[in-house]
């Protein structure tokens, strides 16, 4: 099992709800939802992690007084836990790099748009520019951040249609309910089945190693002659000079 934690930094909790619904009826393997991280008191991922007996961390952001200390309390808090794989579906515009490197390969994120449009738009702006450009389709991009905490690898991306009555909320709400729920719970399942593959495999080569250690050490064991003890050679030898010298 992949020890998981969900980042969840602002009021909205759709995205760790699907995450929730498909641990509780079985549909993602190899996982373990150990924490859910939220930066606000009155965010709904709060109460839907809640509700769901999984553990809660509130790492408010108005005590910290620069970005970097409150991504370096998000990382503490991640290594207390143990954490393997962090899911961190709109956080913002960007990873904290920090966190990014520290989790490289293991950190899956998204955004509401189909990257590479709106490359250093944030999430509403990515939103209202698709309805005032008369864009046709919108979508969800999910991928792992690069060093710098942009999108990195693409791991999935889906369309939706954008249609001419749509405000910036319900092209969001179709965006989520018919894009994002898809696609972030594959590309978890992926990430987790593949972490867990290279765990099983890594605890396999430690244990052949711990047995080739103790093989080795019996075996140096049973080789080595107590000095207290002689070879039968040597008592043969020893009672041909006493026989001699007698």
């Amino acid at each position: 099992m992949i020890n998981t934690a969900i980042l969840s930094f602002g009021a909205g909790g759709f995205q760790i709800q699907c995450v929730l619904d498909s641990i509780f009826f079985e549909e993602l393997e190899n996982i373990e939802l150990s924490a859910v991280i939220v930066n606000q008191e009155n965010s709904r991922a709060l109460e839907r992690a809640r509700h769901a007996g999984v553990p809660v961390y509130l790492v408010n952001r108005e005590l910290f007084p620069n970005e970097a200390s409150f991504t370096l309390a998000i990382l503490n808090k991640l290594a207390d836990l143990d954490i393997e794989l962090v899911i961190a579906p709109g956080v913002g515009e960007r990873i904290a790099p920090s966190l990014a490197c520290a989790f490289a390969g293991r950190i899956i994120a998204t955004k509401h748009s189909l990257y590479p449009a709106f490359l250093n738009a944030g999430e509403e702006e990515s939103l209202k520019k698709s309805l005032e450009m008369g864009l046709k389709l919108s979508g969800s991009t999910v991928f792992m951040p690069d060093k710098e905490g942009n999108v990195g690898k693409i791991l999935y991306q889906k369309a939706v249609p954008v249609l001419e009555e749509d405000d910036k909320y319900s092209l969001l709400h179709r965006i989520l309910d018919e894009a994002e729920s898809e696609i972030l719970l594959e590309a978890i399942r992926d990430c987790c089945d593949k972490l867990a593959a290279e765990k099983k495999e890594r605890e396999e080569r430690e244990k052949e190693s711990e047995e080739g250690r103790e093989q080795a050490e019996n075996t140096r064991k049973s080789e080595a002659v107590p000095e207290s003890e002689n070879s039968p050679e040597t008592e043969l030898c020893e009672r041909a000079e006493e026989e001699s010298s007698g």
